[in-house]
């Protein structure tokens, strides 16, 4: 494929999600938003690189979600998208800048000013208040309502983080970072749950500290099994079938710590747990009687015991 044909191939997806992006505004936003919108695409088209081919349809997509969103928020702008000084760079540095020349007077990280990528997503609403918030001068740890505490080393950590990992991600990066974990550990956590998701950070801040003290004798695989037992354990509500049909109960443990255990012992609890699921799933399981005929196997005997014989008698049911 020439360039040529690769260019005109992004400008008409681009003028597609364009179009999607308006459609969206229409039905959720306001005029005030769309008219904004169009503002954005005005100022970014005219000052920078932002809007040119780039490689991937799904960054492209991005960068119009991250506009929209913006556009969302513009009662909370401190300065106008005219008035945007623009540039050259890639396509994160660039939404970055316009986030923080739009919403804030301070610098944010990378990690956060990501959430702008992820458009109107309401997985990342609270992270986007966590963007205005912090560019408006805020510190990171005072921060309202964040789902995990946050230590003064774990700020400093955050502005270290990658730039391709969102705020979730960046955050149990940070929080590791600040433990004193090394980066197999690391990758082992953010490649679970707990790369995606913060709630319940003082609970699982117990189980951090653990994790980092232990890394040397935990491959990636041991990782994930001791989180998702703990999960199990202390948080997942427990679906129990009954005559009455299915019950939740609270999880099985709610009190279960790591403290005082080893990987060893770990090891052997995950073990034994798998093999009573096992039972569970495959063994023996009764009912009332139905009222129909029953079927009695009858082996006879022969005299050097079992002589293979068999037959099937059926009677009424006691």
């Amino acid at each position: 494929m020439s360039t040529s044909h690769r260019h005109g191939r992004a400008r008409v997806q681009l003028d597609q999600l364009i179009r999607g992006a308006y459609q969206h505004l229409e039905i959720y936003g306001n005029a005030a938003s769309r008219r904004v919108f169009t503002r954005l695409l005005a100022a970014v088209h005219e000052r920078s690189t932002l809007l040119r081919p780039i490689a991937g349809d799904g960054l492209r997509k991005r960068v119009v979600q991250a506009l929209t969103a913006m556009a969302g928020y513009h009662r909370r702008f401190v300065a106008q998208p005219e008035t945007w000084a623009g540039g050259e760079d890639d396509v994160f540095a660039l939404i970055q800048s316009l986030a923080q020349h739009l919403l804030g007077e301070y610098p944010v990280p990378r990690c956060l000013a990501n959430v702008w990528l992820e458009g109107a997503c309401r997985r990342f609403a609270a992270a986007r208040e966590w963007f205005i918030f912090h560019a408006r001068g805020l510190r990171f740890r005072e921060i309202p309502q964040l789902p995990m505490p946050i230590t003064r080393k774990m700020e400093r950590m955050l502005m270290q983080a990658p730039h391709h990992l969102d705020i979730h991600a960046a955050l149990r990066w940070s929080e590791l970072r600040a433990l004193g974990a090394e980066k197999p550990l690391i990758q082992a956590v953010l490649d679970t749950r707990l790369g995606r998701e913060l709630e319940r950070g003082e609970d699982w801040r117990e189980v951090m500290r653990w994790l980092v003290r232990w890394q040397e004798e935990l491959s990636a695989e041991k990782v994930g099994a001791i989180i998702e037992l703990v999960d199990e354990l202390r948080f997942t509500p427990t679906r129990r079938l009954t005559m009455q049909g299915p019950v939740w109960e609270p999880p099985p443990e709610p009190d279960f710590s790591l403290r005082g255990r080893t990987p060893e012992s770990l090891e052997r609890l995950i073990a034994e747990r798998h093999y009573r699921q096992t039972l569970a799933i495959s063994g023996f399981h009764s009912w009332k009687a139905s009222g129909l005929m029953g079927m009695v196997l009858v082996e006879s005997l022969g005299k050097h015991g079992l002589d293979g014989a068999s037959g099937l008698l059926f009677g009424a049911t006691g």
